[in-house]
């Protein structure tokens, strides 16, 4: 899809702060959409249209950037479904994480300072 950088970051602001607008300790009384059944549509990378059009958000967009309804709907759901693809990477296992990070620094040097010379070990 292509859109302007311009109106990609318009369009992944609006995503971030709707999604965190909904979060239940944001303290806000929200109910243009199920946050958990949206993120579940996130996670499975299907979004219906519908929950969509119907939270509001398709006119949100296309009245903020000037895109018809059917480029903002594809618009957002392409963002959320990239959200969703982060999502998903958060996920691994922290082991997967360990395991990548301690790999990488066995091949750092390190490095002694003592009286102003660096000795390398």
């Amino acid at each position: 899809m292509k859109i302007p950088p311009e109106i990609a970051m318009i369009v992944v602001s609006f995503v971030a702060h709707k999604l965190l607008a909904h979060h239940p300790t944001s303290g806000r009384d929200s109910n243009t959409f199920d946050l958990d059944d949206l993120l579940g549509q996130m996670n499975s990378g299907k979004i219906n249209p519908n929950t969509l059009y119907d939270s509001g958000m398709v006119n949100e967009i296309s009245r903020m950037t000037g895109m018809n309804e059917a480029q903002a709907a594809k618009t957002l759901n392409t963002t959320l479904s990239m959200f969703g693809k982060q999502i998903q990477t958060g996920k691994k296992p922290a082991s997967a994480v360990r395991n990548r990070v301690s790999s990488s620094s066995r091949s750092m040097r390190s490095a002694t300072v003592r009286t102003g010379k660096v000795k390398r070990q």
